[in-house]
C-alpha cells in the first residue's frame, strides 16, 4: 500500500509544482475570511485524482475518504461516519496554500491511512523542497534530493535545535527565556512544520489543526519518538475520538504540542495564558 501511495503522491506533487508557476493568490477562492484558506485548481485536481486512485487500487477494501475539500460530504458527525469503515484514507491535497499561491516552496501534500482507527501508513511530500517522508507499520524513512534514510528515535540525551514553530503570542516573554538561544519560526504549512519536527530540526511545535493536517504524520511520529499531547489535558492525540474535535469541520478543540517527551513540560510552561485558549 505505501509504495502505491508514494507513487501517487509524487505524481500529485509534480502536477501541483507545474501549476504553481501560474497560480495567483489574488485569483484564488477563500473558504473562510483568512488568507490561509485559499483553494486552488491544484487542490481540486488532486482531490479528483485521489478519489480515482483509491477506487482503482483499493476498491475491494471497506474504506472512506476524508478530504479537506469535500469534508462536508461526511455530514454533521464525521468521526462516527469514519468509524463505520475499516480503512480511512485522509488527504490534504495542498497544505500551505498561502505559501503555495505566493510561489514559495513551503507547502506539501499529506496522506494518512488508518486501519480500524489506528495509524497504518502515512506519506508527506514537499515537491518544492524535494523531500518525501513516509512510514509503514515497521519503519519510517525520509528521501531528500534522492537520498533515502531510515529514521530512528533519538536518545534522551540528544538535544534538538533551538527553533520553535509557533505563533509568537504563545511564548511568554519572561527572564527565564534567552532569545539568543531560542527562536520562534513559522512556515505557514503543517506539512513543513511537522516534517521538521519529525526530522529533529526544531524543538517543538504548538498547533491547532484539522484531521487532514496531521493524519500523514501520526504513523511517522510513532517511529521517531515524537509525541502529540493536549495543552490542557496532557492526553495523547487521538484522531478518532469525537471529543478531539469541536465541530463537523474536524478542527481540534484545544492546542496541541508536538515534541519529544523530554520537552513537553518545558513547552507547556512557556506558553502564555492567551496561547492556552481554545482554537
Amino acid at each position: 500500500m505505501i509504495q502505491k501511495i508514494i507513487k501517487f503522491i509524487q505524481d500529485a506533487g509534480a502536477l501541483a509544482l507545474a501549476q504553481q508557476k501560474d497560480t495567483d493568490f489574488f485569483k484564488s477562492e477563500l473558504k473562510t475570511d483568512t488568507v490561509y484558506s485559499a483553494v486552488t485548481d491544484a487542490d481540486m485536481a488532486i482531490t479528483k485524482m485521489f478519489r480515482e486512485f483509491v477506487d482503482c487500487e483499493f476498491g475491494d477494501l471497506d474504506y472512506i475518504i476524508v478530504d479537506e475539500e469535500t469534508v462536508e460530504e461526511l455530514g454533521h458527525d464525521p468521526v462516527t461516519e469514519i468509524k463505520k469503515h475499516e480503512y480511512a484514507f485522509v488527504i490534504d491535497p495542498i497544505d500551505g496554500t498561502l505559501t503555495y499561491t505566493s510561489k514559495l516552496p513551503y507547502w506539501g501534500i499529506i496522506i494518512g491511512v488508518f486501519k480500524n482507527g489506528k495509524p497504518y501508513v502515512g506519506a508527506v511530500y514537499l515537491p518544492g523542497l524535494n523531500t518525501l517522508i513516509y512510514a509503514d507499520e515497521n519503519a519510517a524513512y525520509v528521501v531528500e534530493n534522492g537520498e533515502m534514510k531510515e529514521l530512528k528515535p533519538l536518545s534522551d540525551t540528544t538535544e534538538s535545535p533551538p527553533l520553535l514553530i509557533l505563533n509568537t503570542f504563545i511564548i511568554r516573554r519572561n527572564p527565564n527565556l534567552n532569545f539568543k538561544e531560542i527562536q520562534p519560526v513559522q512556515f505557514y504549512s503543517s506539512a513543513v512544520n511537522l516534517l521538521y519536527m519529525a526530522l529533529n530540526r526544531t524543538r517543538g511545535y504548538w498547533f491547532a489543526v484539522h484531521m487532514w493536517d496531521i493524519a500523514g504524520f501520526l504513523p511517522i511520529f510513532k517511529h521517531v519518538g515524537v509525541e502529540v499531547r493536549g495543552m490542557n489535558d496532557g492526553k495523547e492525540f487521538s484522531i478518532f475520538d469525537s471529543d478531539t474535535y469541536k465541530s463537523e469541520n474536524l478542527m481540534v478543540r484545544q492546542l496541541y504540542i508536538a515534541s519529544r517527551p523530554k520537552y513537553y513540560d518545558w513547552m507547556k510552561n512557556i506558553t502564555t495564558e492567551e496561547g492556552k485558549g481554545n482554537p
